[in-house]
């Protein structure tokens, strides 16, 4: 059983990496501050990598929701089948064919912090803040489907 639905697990997640997050921007502070290189070229293009992934973090989050609420079925299934099942192609084709554009935008994501040379962490703590403190009570309900099911 997975505690990726699971409200408290996906709150406590929110609250960590949004610390997390907060964290490193300290951190770059008192590196700069120092007079040392930082965690990005600028400040500006830390708190635009942090901007980029709330925001990346917000549409995976509305996509999240679009998935708990109109695919429902297939998620189901897809959580009840076993592990060997879940990795075949069937299942994988239909993940990417629907999903796949978030892959491409943190890939994107990726590839502009390593080109800018800005340390990823912050974005991606960020995004994973924004989108796990989305949609708590309606993962909630699908969690005791798939613990109902079980």
């Amino acid at each position: 059983m997975s505690i990726l639905y699971n409200p408290r697990w996906r709150l406590a997640w929110s609250a960590g990496t949004a610390a997390a997050a907060a964290a490193l921007v300290g951190i770059d502070w008192l590196l700069r501050r120092g007079g040392h290189d930082g965690l990005a070229p600028s400040a500006a293009m830390l708190w635009l990598s942090l901007s980029l992934g709330a925001v990346l973090g917000a549409a995976a989050a509305l996509w999240e929701r679009h998935q708990l609420r109109n695919r429902r079925d297939f998620l189901l299934a897809f959580h009840r089948a076993p592990l060997r099942e879940r990795l075949s192609w069937r299942y994988q084709k239909t993940n990417l064919i629907a999903g796949g554009w978030l892959l491409l935008a943190v890939l994107a994501l990726l590839g502009w912090c390593a080109f800018c040379r800005v340390f990823v962490l912050p974005a991606l703590f960020a995004m994973n803040a924004v989108q796990f403190a989305a949609n708590r009570r309606l993962a909630g309900r699908f969690d005791e489907d798939l613990r109902r099911t079980a």
